[in-house]
Order: structure tokens, then sequence, then C-alpha cells
């Protein structure tokens, strides 16, 4: 077996990382990531590729800027997430399960809908703001509806979280009409 020898540098971190594949490591894992140990330079050579969001917030800006620069609403954050979570399911969705589909929708449709009546805002259709005015509507306000809506449904399962974390990553845009308002509002809160 012939060693193979792989190099990848972070210039941000100034290292430089040699992993070279002989006899003895090629069957070993990691203890810190449990991959093989050779696998790595996978890990190291993706992480300056255009696979990855560049810039802080890219999602949340791409949205905000298409949507000239608005806050999003309490309406439009619940409905993008219904819409993307029925997408979710539906994409998902094994031969056997697609049978039981539609009760599964109709099911997460009426909690996204419960959920936005819990909610209790005057108006679900105002757009939120970030100037500390402390109005139910301030997500810069910790104590604000706007700020507890948010940060519940960063917290519950399913996770939206993750979904939303792995948009972001891969800068999926198709998932922006449906993800963006949540991550722009998200934003503001952090």
């Amino acid at each position: 077996m012939a060693n193979k020898i792989a190099y990848k540098s972070d210039c941000r971190l100034g290292l430089i990382y040699k992993i070279e594949m002989t006899e003895e490591n090629d069957r070993t894992r990691s203890s810190r990531t449990f991959r093989k140990t050779f696998d790595l330079t996978a890990v190291f050579q993706s992480a300056h590729t255009m696979f990855f969001a560049t810039e802080d917030a890219e999602f949340a800006t791409i949205w905000w800027e298409q949507n000239k620069y608005q806050m999003p609403s309490a309406r439009e954050i619940i409905a993008g997430l219904q819409q993307f979570y029925r997408f979710h399911l539906e994409s998902e969705a094994s031969g056997s399960d697609k049978a039981s589909l539609p009760a599964i929708v109709a099911t997460y449709d009426r909690v996204f809908q419960q959920l936005q009546t819990l909610v209790n805002f005057t108006d679900v259709d105002k757009k939120f703001t970030s100037c500390w005015d402390n109005t139910e509507y301030d997500l810069w306000c910790p104590t604000s509806k706007a700020c507890f809506l948010v940060l519940f449904l960063y917290s519950i399962e399913p996770p939206l979280y993750f979904f939303l974390n792995d948009a972001c990553r891969k800068r999926n845009k198709a998932l922006l009409p449906m993800l963006g308002p949540f991550a722009n509002a998200l934003y503001w809160v952090l």
C-alpha cells in the first residue's frame, strides 16, 4: 500500500494540516470526530469552497434585501415555517409513508394555525421592529411577544434550527421564501 498524503491550510488560523494515510492509520478513527483519520481531509478541503455561506447572516440579509428592507411579520414567519415543514415532509416521505402523508400534513397545518392563534398579536400582519420601542413587535426587546415567538420557534421540535442552519450553510435560495422571514427575525433577536 502506497502512502497517501493530504495537505490543507487554514490561513485564518495559520495552520497547515498534513494527514498521511499508512497501513497503521487507514482504519483508525479520530478520537474527536469518530471519522477515519484520512477522511478528515475531505472536511478540510470543503471548508473553503463556495458550498458554505461566506458572510455573517447572509441568508437573512438576502431575504431582507429581496423584501425591500422590510421586517417580517408573525404571519410571514409562521406561514413560511408551515410551508417549509410541509415541503420537508413531502420530500422525505418514503413509499409506505405516502399513504399517511395527507393526515400528517393536515395535523402539522393545524399545529401552525393554533400557534398563530396562541401568539395573540394585536395585528398578526404588522411588521416586526428592531428599534427598542418596547412594543409587542420589537425584536430587540427581550420581553416582547415577537422575541418570545422567534426564540420559541428556534427551540421546538421538529428541529427548525437544524433546517435553518442547513439552508444557511448551503445557501439554498430555493428555501429562502419559506425560511427567510424566520432567519431575518432570528438575526435581529440575536
